[in-house]
């Protein structure tokens, strides 16, 4: 009987432990299916926002302040300049240039007796101020024949000293009446042997007054017939002495009037029948 209830008990003592460690195993049989993500909606599917956009390279930026801008097509290149900007217009293989006004600083004789006479009409009297001196002697009576009268005023004593003695027939009236007063120190006697006789007209009293004596050996005596009466008023004892007696025995008696006391002596000194 003692041996019966030792069985019974130690047969309970082993089922108490034997069944907690079965509850901690995983239950047998095959695994729950997962859980299924919402279905999406039909239609299209969703897009990512766009990336931010790169900036610009250097050579897109606006065109001012130094900066450099670039527009492609095919292969025909523009310029246009300004206060230090520069910008450059595709075309079709041609180039362009605006906004700059030609440099004659260093342009050569020879580069100017090349030059179009035509084009002679496109130069301002800016353009003469800052040419080199030495270019002068290229231009030719045509050159000169077709340059703007008003230019005339961008030539100084230097630039008459270089130009060719032939070319000075291309000067007309209008061109001495706008030629510079100091401008006539750098014209000597041969200047005024190629001047026309009807081109004299243009000069006035300040024009003479401003004169080499020794140029006015030059003058014969349809130069002196077509001076202005009262540009005689500019011409000192000095002057007239150096006019050739052949040259003054066309002066005319209102060109005489307007001597003053002084060059009416050198006059005297020149011409002795003069009184």
């Amino acid at each position: 009987m003692h041996r019966l209830l030792l069985v019974a008990a130690v047969f309970l003592f082993s089922l108490s432990i034997v069944g907690p460690i079965n509850a901690a195993d995983p239950p047998s049989g095959p695994a729950p299916a997962p859980a299924m993500a919402p279905a999406q909606p039909s239609g299209t599917a969703p897009t990512s926002p766009p990336p931010p956009s790169a900036p610009p390279p250097p050579g897109d930026l606006p065109v001012g302040g130094g900066q450099q801008g670039h527009q492609g097509g095919g292969g025909q290149q523009g310029h246009q300049g300004g206060g230090g900007q520069q910008g450059h217009q595709g075309g079709q293989g041609q180039q362009g240039h605006q906004g700059v006004q030609a440099d004659f600083r260093h342009s050569t004789k020879a580069e100017m007796k090349n030059m179009d006479k035509d084009a002679m009409s496109g130069l301002d009297k800016n353009h003469f101020k800052g040419m080199n001196r030495e270019a002068m002697g290229g231009f030719d009576k045509d050159h000169f024949k077709n340059m703007d009268k008003e230019a005339m005023g961008g030539l100084d004593k230097d630039h008459f000293k270089n130009i060719d003695r032939k070319a000075m027939s291309g000067f007309d009236k209008d061109h001495f009446k706008n030629m510079d007063k100091e401008a006539m120190g750098g014209l000597d006697k041969d200047h005024f042997k190629n001047i026309e006789h009807d081109a004299m007209s243009g000069f006035d009293e300040g024009h003479l007054e401003k004169m080499d004596p020794e140029a006015l050996q030059g003058l014969s005596g349809g130069h002196v017939k077509k001076l202005d009466p009262s540009a005689i008023k500019g011409l000192s004892r000095r002057h007239v002495k150096k006019i050739s007696q052949e040259a003054l025995s066309d002066i005319s008696s209102e060109q005489v009037k307007n001597l003053t006391q002084d060059s009416k002596e050198g006059l005297r000194d020149t011409v002795s029948s003069f009184e």
